[in-house]
């Protein structure tokens, strides 16, 4: 699993998921990946998640909120 935020200062978030997407190896290609976002807007999530990434954490989240999300795709190996 690989948690990214989507604003980094080189290299956002989006662009590394395209990157590992694009990876040759499907296994690492398919690896689950959150992106962590303070950006609320509709329009933009979509965005996020037709990138590749899977699902997004909200900022401000919890401990839980953000443990609970990572259980769930771990749950599905």
């Amino acid at each position: 699993m690989l948690l990214t935020d989507i604003q980094m200062p080189e290299m956002g978030g989006i662009e590394l998921t395209r990157i590992i997407r694009a990876y040759p190896e499907k296994a690492k290609a398919s690896i689950p990946i959150l992106g962590v976002t303070a950006n609320v807007l509709e329009e933009d999530r979509k965005k996020y998640i037709d990138s590749g990434i899977d699902d997004l954490v909200l900022k401000p989240f919890s401990e839980k909120d953000l443990i609970d999300k990572m259980a769930s795709y771990l749950k599905k190996d």
